[in-house]
Formats: structure tokens, C-alpha cells, sequence
């Protein structure tokens, strides 16, 4: 494929997604938002079509080789019941690095990692244009994600699962281990119970350093297949949902 050819099928993997997921958010009733552009790509985020007194923001696609979350935020819309998602006010950020997703790297088109420069400045990291569009929208994210913030992340170079729990504690509380739990039967175990509170800058850690009492950050192994990593994330979000209002 020449140079040319690739782009052009770059340009539209990222419209072909937004196609779906703007009609999947549409025929579950969600409300579609442009939070800002980067490079003519919009940061979209999706607002649930009900009040709810639990409040889960599920964010994807910080990093564009990372592809089953994104995927794994269209199949959730298109496949978890009704009850379900109006059990709380389930909000998504689906895809909030899409020039990495376009051309399948870690890094955005500024060749920035999207995840890092949040907080902890003393760390060194430069926030991203994306980043930016999302610190202009705090505190709407963050009531967004006032009991629950779950990121999905996948792990490049690994054949298992692991997780990052931003919590009080220095162990799982009770929702962090129901969603190890569920990881736990889909793929092998990584490392120990969970990586906490790793004060990395990333968008995890500043939405704890914010007040969310509840941070995961999921990451799916990307040498397994990717119908498997979309269904572990997916089981993953119901667990979250069922748990937090025990429907």
C-alpha cells in the first residue's frame, strides 16, 4: 500500500468509528458533545440520556495502539441491556487520542503521550493538546465520574491481565476486587493484585487527586485476540455498574 493509500485509510478508520459510535450513543438515547477539537479530530463525549444518583465516567483510546477500548465502549452501547446502563449515569469518553488511533501509536500526532502531564509536575511531563481539552472540562468530567472513573488500557507487550486501582487503601476495596475478580476470568494475572495510586500524572491520578473515590485502570493483553480484550472490558463495565447499584 503506497503512502497515499495509507493515509487515506488511516483518515477513515477514525471516521468509521465515530460513524458507529455517534450511532450507537444516538439509539441508546445518549447525547453526543464535541469537547474540543485537535488537529480537526473531536474529543466526543457521551452523555447518558438519565439522571442517576451513581456516576461512572468509562474513558478509552488513550493510547492509539490500544484499540480494544474504544471498541470496547462501541460494544457496550450496542450490546448491554437497557436496565443496565439506565442503573446509573453512565457517561463515556470514547476515544480521546484519535490521531493515535488513526495511525495505530502510542503517541498522539504532537508525539506526546496523551496520558501524562496531568498533575505531579515535578514528574517533567508535557500535557498533550488532547489532555488540554480535557482539563478544560474538569469539573464536568469529573461530576461525570463522581463514584467511578474506569479507564481502558491495553498492555502491548503481554499475554495477560493487570490492573492500576486508585483507592484509600493499600489493597482492592470491595468494587476494585470485584473487577479484579472479573478480569481474572478472562486472562491469567500478571502482576500481584493491582498496581495503587501510581502517581504517574496520568488522567487516573489526577481524577483521584480530584476526589473520585474510586479509579481503575484496566489493561487487557493485546497478544491475545482482540474479540477477547473488547469482551473482557465490556464484562468489566457491567461488573462496575452491577456492583455500584446492585442491580
Amino acid at each position: 500500500m503506497n503512502r497515499i493509500s495509507k493515509r487515506v485509510e488511516a483518515r477513515y478508520r477514525v471516521m468509521r468509528y465515530y460513524q458507529r459510535i455517534i450511532g450507537a450513543a444516538k439509539a441508546r438515547g445518549y447525547t453526543v458533545e464535541n469537547l474540543g477539537e485537535v488537529d480537526g479530530d473531536p474529543i466526543l463525549f457521551l452523555g447518558p440520556p438519565q439522571a442517576g444518583e451513581i456516576r461512572v465516567l468509562v474513558a478509552a483510546g488513550f493510547h492509539g495502539d490500544e484499540p480494544a477500548g474504544p471498541l470496547a465502549v462501541l460494544s457496550a452501547l450496542e450490546t448491554l441491556p437497557d436496565f443496565l446502563l439506565n442503573a446509573a449515569q453512565v457517561s463515556f469518553l470514547p476515544l480521546v487520542n484519535p490521531s493515535g488511533f488513526r495511525w495505530n501509536t502510542r503517541l498522539d500526532s504532537s508525539g506526546l503521550d496523551m496520558n501524562r502531564g496531568f498533575c505531579h509536575p515535578e514528574k517533567g511531563y508535557k500535557l498533550a493538546p488532547e489532555g488540554r481539552v480535557l482539563v478544560e472540562h474538569l469539573n464536568r468530567l469529573k461530576e461525570a465520574g463522581r463514584d467511578l472513573l474506569l479507564t481502558l488500557h491495553e498492555d502491548v507487550d503481554e499475554h495477560r491481565f493487570y490492573l492500576y486501582i486508585y483507592e484509600s487503601k493499600d489493597r482492592p476495596g470491595p468494587l476494585g476486587q470485584a473487577i479484579f475478580d472479573e478480569g481474572l476470568k478472562h486472562f491469567e494475572l500478571a502482576r500481584g493484585a493491582g498496581e495503587f495510586r501510581d502517581h504517574d500524572s496520568s488522567f487516573d491520578d489526577l481524577l483521584f487527586h480530584e476526589g473520585v473515590p474510586h479509579v481503575i485502570c484496566m489493561e487487557t493483553p493485546c497478544l491475545e485476540p482482540i474479540e477477547d480484550r473488547i469482551s473482557c472490558h465490556v464484562a468489566m463495565i457491567r461488573t462496575a455498574i452491577e456492583f455500584l447499584t446492585k442491580v
